[in-house]
């Protein structure tokens, strides 16, 4: 466990950039260490927020063990650190 938390990265992200999209491949499990994120859905045009993700969330669990695609996006709607 020690070696998997200190092999961590920390990165940063603007309000607006998109984690992952529907669609993507999961290739990454994150965890948001400050700012908030949006998850969506899109059914024919219209988007719809489903979830806000806030500081301590874990991204992308139920994907990344299971190597599917994403099938919702995740916005980030404050500056954010990962």
């Amino acid at each position: 466990m020690f070696d998997l938390i200190f092999s961590l990265k920390a990165c940063s992200y603007q309000k607006g950039e998109i984690l992952c999209k529907e669609g993507d491949l999961t290739t990454s499990l994150f965890f948001l260490m400050r700012g908030e994120i949006e998850v969506s859905v899109k059914t024919g045009p219209l988007e719809f927020v489903t979830e806000k993700l806030f500081r301590g969330s874990i991204i992308d669990y139920r994907n990344f063990f299971q190597t599917t695609c994403s099938v919702v996006q995740y916005t980030f709607t404050k500056a954010s650190i990962m």
